[in-house]
């Protein structure tokens, strides 16, 4: 039984990309943590943009090739009308 499919709205969201994503779940792998703290500080200097959240659903990657554009649509559950709409385009330039 799949209990998510009416769910539109996450539970968690994130947008900031570094050591806190390692330490918000310090039970997973403990052994690694610091580890992973560090890669995740190493990495965060090249990211200029972060989203995870905890939603089922899917994503569309859709182009258009007139104008260039990129947009990414995500679809929550099975819902027809996208949860979010985020122009790549815009975070490249």
């Amino acid at each position: 039984m799949v209990r998510d499919l009416d769910r539109t709205s996450a539970g968690k969201i994130y947008t900031k990309y570094g050591w806190n994503l390692a330490t918000d779940r310090p039970e997973w792998q403990p052994e690694t943590i610091v580890q992973r703290i560090q890669w995740l500080n190493e990495e965060s200097r090249y990211v200029s943009f972060f989203k995870q959240q905890e939603l089922p659903g899917y994503g569309l990657l859709s182009t258009n090739p007139e104008n260039g554009e990129i947009f990414l649509e995500y679809y929550s559950a099975i819902n027809k009308t996208p949860y979010e709409r985020i122009c790549i385009s815009d975070l490249i330039q």
